[in-house]
């Protein structure tokens, strides 16, 4: 009976799932299709309108209007009065309160590159996060092995059904490690981030926060930038693997400075490490030519297809 309905069964999964894919698709073309208008014609324009941007698209007001309010919720453009939208560059992570203090500070410099360096987080995070699942791990394997027959014989004493109930125990025990530890996760994510800003501007060159209650008084101009070199360590290695988006330290060499200035935990490494050098060469070739690439990687995870010509 079974093998009668299988078929069947495989037709139909595979009718739904071209399905969800052909809507998937029919987004996502809609999305790239903004996205390319954007990027052949504003990306160097302060503001837009959808009226603008309708002149080099053929699709319908509605069908931009609720693109554009993804790559919104995104954070890759903000809104003003008027119908007004703003671009910010695929490599600036700040939030709308620290992007528009870094325009302030910048003198609305173009900010190629914007995020928050985290120069304790890595240690914290793995010590915290990792090293106490771990040992709540070790802990329950060494109970249920009678490695530590003290304190096994302890919870079978204090136990209401002796040592037929232990190994429920121990599962709830990993249980609850995995709970603990995820909202440790999320303390510590939240703590960690947010707090030194790091910017680079076309004109201003490199600014940073110095202490938490900083506006941005590091600053390393343009022409003081000598090299630019990066840095991942196998725990950063580590961290990306994992992570959700990939860090690693930044070193820059200043003129008149004999040690260089190391940005810590830097999200997008790569990324940050070529925008120094384009800036240090005065060519922002590299940033055009990716920034199609970037902001469809930041507006839905989408893989890039080729554009035709």
């Amino acid at each position: 009976m079974l093998v009668e309905y299988l078929i069947p069964i495989i037709i139909i999964m595979f009718a739904v799932f071209v399905i969800i894919g052909w809507k998937i698709a029919s987004v996502g073309s809609n999305l790239e299709k903004v996205i390319d208008v954007i990027v052949e014609h504003f990306i160097d324009e302060r503001r837009f309108t959808i009226a603008k941007l309708k002149e080099y698209s053929d699709l319908p007001e509605p069908v931009i209007e609720k693109q554009l309010k993804k790559l919104v919720n995104k954070g890759i453009l903000t809104t003003s009065k008027g119908g007004w939208y703003r671009l910010k560059d695929p490599l600036v992570f700040l939030t709308e309160k620290d992007y528009i203090r870094a325009l302030r500070i910048t003198r609305d410099d173009n900010i190629l590159y914007g995020a928050y360096q985290h120069p304790y987080f890595l240690h914290i995070y793995f010590l915290g996060i990792y090293g106490l699942f771990l040992t709540i791990v070790a802990f329950t394997l060494a109970v249920y092995f009678n490695l530590l027959p003290s304190v096994r014989a302890y919870l079978i004493s204090v136990l209401p059904g002796g040592e037929n109930t232990l190994p429920v125990f121990l599962v709830f025990l990993i249980a609850f490690g995995i709970v603990f530890v995820d909202a440790l996760d999320n303390i510590i994510k939240g703590w960690a981030k947010e707090r030194y800003s790091v910017i680079i501007g076309e004109l201003s060159g490199i600014s940073y926060d110095q202490s938490l209650s900083d506006e941005l008084s590091g600053r390393i101009s343009r022409g003081h930038i000598t090299g630019v070199d990066i840095q991942i360590s196998p725990l950063q290695k580590l961290f990306n693997y994992f992570g959700d988006y990939p860090i690693g330290d930044i070193v820059v060499k200043v003129k008149g400075h004999k040690k260089p200035i190391v940005f810590k935990n830097m999200p997008y490494p790569r990324e940050m490490f070529f925008v120094i050098r384009t800036l240090m060469l005065g060519s922002l070739g590299w940033r055009k030519r990716h920034a199609r690439t970037l902001m469809l990687w930041r507006a839905k995870g989408l893989v890039p297809s080729i554009k035709s010509e």
